[in-house]
């Protein structure tokens, strides 16, 4: 019986300290995550690769590609008579439009 309660214990304590363990490591994720927010935005050293990239994909590129990716799914669409390709075409269409616009303001977020 002592046994038994003995065994108890050391489960409740190993209970305690994994708690203790796992809060420990979420507040030391939210001051990690916490400083990453500010490396967003505090580095100018790739800020005009960055500039150059968006300007590419929000302009004549991007719609380019997603033009190109569209057409491209329905040609293949047409040859194989299925409609999968016009839609992973059309998904590719989107990823290319809407992407840059998401990824910058992911990084642009304040909580």
């Amino acid at each position: 019986m002592k046994r038994f309660i003995q065994q108890k214990l050391e489960a409740v304590n190993g209970a305690r300290k994994h708690r203790q363990m796992r809060s420990a490591v979420a507040m030391t994720m939210g001051m990690v995550m916490s400083t990453s927010v500010f490396a967003a935005k505090t580095g100018t050293e790739f800020k005009t690769v960055s500039d150059m990239l968006q300007a590419w994909a929000e302009g004549y590129l991007g719609m380019t590609i997603a033009l190109a990716a569209f057409i491209i799914g329905l040609a293949v669409g047409l040859m194989k008579q299925t409609i999968m390709p016009a839609v992973v075409g059309i998904g590719v269409a989107l990823a290319a439009t809407l992407g840059p616009k998401i990824i910058i303001s992911m990084f642009t977020a304040v909580i």
